[in-house]
């Protein structure tokens, strides 16, 4: 959509290939990859705490939220969108998964991003799974550290694949293996909130800004 001319940040419909359907989404058409590509499709955003992200299996494989606000684009589109990009040659069909790209804002205005290689999604029978969460480049993790992002399947409340009891512990759905690394969809935080496992959550954020204050937006994003 960017390289046809729609060059300005804002709602778009996209097609969904193996749901066979358009799905409203912002586009992010000013962050530019590592690569220096532009057009991103946001599949998750958090900005004011708006939307309540403590929900059920189904909200979450569904999506929720407003697409001009808060929102989850849903674990069944993210499965579709990490599958749909087909590439076909003379030695066959294959699928190239979508880059991903997190950026982060916190309350004292701090910035970071980590952007991934790979970032696929499995389907609902072995539930939603993250198969590929291949770490690039990033501001917000540590040269030497390994990407907090868990390939492990999803889990909330009332569906929990977690080692623990991470979904209600912590208020949210997420890819939990422990609780311990991100939660992105945990608990807005309130003013003058410190980065913790009780609000949004990156392990990390601590050598982003020393005072590790609470994140207050956060943005993933998909693309091709």
């Amino acid at each position: 959509m960017y390289d046809a001319g729609f060059e300005k940040s804002g709602i778009y419909p996209i097609w969904i290939h193996q749901l066979y359907k358009f799905t409203y989404v912002t586009c992010d058409m000013d962050v530019q990859a590592v690569s220096n590509k532009t057009g991103w499709i946001t599949i998750q955003k958090r900005i004011n705490g708006e939307i309540n992200f403590d929900r059920g299996w189904q909200n979450y494989a569904d999506g929720f939220g407003n697409v001009g606000g808060e929102y989850w684009v849903g674990l069944e589109h993210m499965h579709a969108l990490s599958n749909q990009n087909i590439t076909t040659d003379w030695f066959g069909s294959y699928v190239t998964p979508p880059r991903m790209r997190i950026d982060f804002e916190d309350q004292d205005g701090v910035t970071a991003y980590a952007e991934y290689k790979l970032f696929e999604v499995d389907t609902e029978k072995w539930n939603y799974q993250l198969i590929a969460a291949r770490l690039d480049k990033a501001t917000a993790v540590p040269v030497t550290a390994h990407s907090v992002l868990s390939t492990h399947s999803f889990s909330t409340y009332d569906n929990n694949n977690a080692y623990s009891d991470c979904p209600q512990r912590y208020h949210s759905g997420w890819w939990f293996l422990l609780c311990g690394q991100s939660n992105l969809n945990g608990l807005y935080p309130s003013e003058g909130d410190k980065n913790s496992l009780s609000n949004i959550y990156w392990y990390y954020w601590y050598t982003v800004n020393k005072n590790n204050t609470a994140l207050k937006s956060v943005t993933m994003k998909l693309q091709y």
